[in-house]
């Protein structure tokens, strides 16, 4: 009877030892990402600023596509980190902050997975149908696309306020809205659809890949060095970065969420403790938030004419910004066609 008593105590110890270290990682993570929070809102009103500043002067139509991957991205800083990390003690038991917490989470996964399947399918419609994209694409059209689907992306965040059951919830519960709905609709109105868009972006993605060639300047050339071909090419190199980007920001969008997809299924199928829930969840939504910084280096990679533009607006002033942008397009673009005439510069 000793033993067992001497065995039960030291288990019990081991048990709070491991709970106390779940917590101070726990902190660290929910620390970390509320010091974070403003660079996060920086970052992401910088890179609005110069894409709406331009989008009037530019004629790229994955721009629209862009700037909605953009303000996804802007939930994340605004309601799931700080109410993760402010309310970390409470949302678990608390359905208000619990359904914010979720319903907040939901709407960026769809809406930053929707934004890049729009981007993809403008993309793909603009390489593989260029006839068809002329007569059907335009700005009307994309702003209704983009409205239509934020709405039906706000509806799904809605569900879960409609269909839970008003009961109270214990003390001891995780926050599994979703999962508690009836017949499991939710898993269905949420997972399918965001399911469908990622399968759709692959395999658009992966047939462009294989179809899309990319041709040298030098292959042009030898062609014809026409003035009218260093303009051909100069609008190829841009398609084609802007169909690079779209790939690059998928794949990546994919391997830093796939931690929370993980988490979320082992967290359904096990019946874990309120802290190695939350430090799970936690720690891969700070990974998938990631994506967020690393969506800007890689347009601008890609992108040689907005570098042009975050670069005035780092070095000048903002009031100066309008004169510095006005004439910006026509010039940047008039030389790099002389440039791509004179076979220089060809650091697209």
């Amino acid at each position: 009877m000793a033993r067992f008593y001497v065995y039960t105590f030291n288990q019990q110890n081991q048990t709070n030892e491991t709970n106390a270290d779940l917590h101070s990682l726990h902190r660290a993570i929910y620390s970390a990402g509320l010091t974070l929070t403003p660079f996060y809102l920086f970052v992401n009103i910088f890179f609005l600023t110069g894409l709406l500043m331009q989008h009037s002067r530019d004629s790229s139509t994955h721009i629209m596509f862009f700037l909605s991957l953009c303000f996804a991205d802007m939930i994340p800083a605004v309601i799931c980190i700080p109410f993760t990390s402010i309310a970390h003690e409470k949302f678990p038991s608390d359905r208000g902050l619990c359904y914010l917490w979720l319903a907040s989470t939901s709407t960026y996964a769809l809406a930053a997975f929707y934004s890049l399947l729009l981007m993809t399918i403008d993309r793909y419609m603009s390489v593989l149908f260029p006839l068809l994209y002329r007569k059907w694409v335009n700005v009307g059209r994309e702003h209704v696309v983009i409205v239509c689907v934020w709405i039906y992306i706000f509806i799904l965040a809605c569900l879960p306020l409609l269909l839970t059951p008003s009961k109270p919830v214990q003390p001891d519960s995780h926050c599994d809205y979703y999962f508690a709905t009836p017949k499991g609709f939710l898993k269905f109105a949420v997972f399918v659809p965001l399911s469908f868009s990622v399968f759709m972006s692959m395999v658009m993605n992966l047939h462009l890949f294989c179809k899309y060639k990319k041709i040298t300047v030098v292959d042009v050339f030898e062609i014809n060095t026409s003035p009218w071909a260093a303009e051909h090419t100069l609008c190829y190199l841009e398609h084609y970065a802007s169909t690079a980007t779209t790939q690059v920001l998928i794949l990546v969008y994919l391997l830093l969420w796939t931690p929370f997809v993980i988490s979320s299924i082992y967290i359904y199928r096990n019946n874990l403790p309120l802290i190695k829930i939350a430090t799970l969840m936690d720690t891969s939504k700070t990974i998938g938030f990631l994506s967020s910084f690393l969506k800007v280096p890689i347009f601008l990679y890609y992108n040689v004419y907005y570098r042009c533009v975050f670069k005035i607006m780092l070095t000048t002033n903002p009031s100066h910004w309008r004169d510095q942008f006005q004439f910006l397009p026509y010039k940047w673009k008039r030389r790099r066609a002389i440039n791509i005439a004179n076979k220089e510069d060809f650091d697209f």
